[in-house]
């Protein structure tokens, strides 16, 4: 994949359903989770249209997701 800043796409289509989209909101920053500080992330924020909420994630390249909601990264093996 290609992530842009500001790309956005679908993760469900249901309409009035399920209408959850993704948003990419940074690429290649640095982030730290007890895990270790990661120095390439993609963050992306989930939204939830229907239900009016928003869900960041962040994921750092070779290990996968690090954050998402309370859940962070607290060890890893390569």
């Amino acid at each position: 994949a290609n992530p842009r800043v500001g790309t956005s796409y679908r993760q469900e289509v249901a309409p009035g359903i399920a209408e959850d989209a993704s948003i990419v909101m940074a690429i290649g920053t640095p982030f730290t989770v007890p895990a270790g500080t990661f120095e390439d992330t993609l963050e992306i924020n989930d939204v939830d249209p229907i239900g009016g909420g928003v869900d960041p994630k962040r994921f750092a390249r070779g290990v996968g997701l690090i954050v998402d909601e309370a859940l962070t990264l607290r060890s890893f093996t390569d």
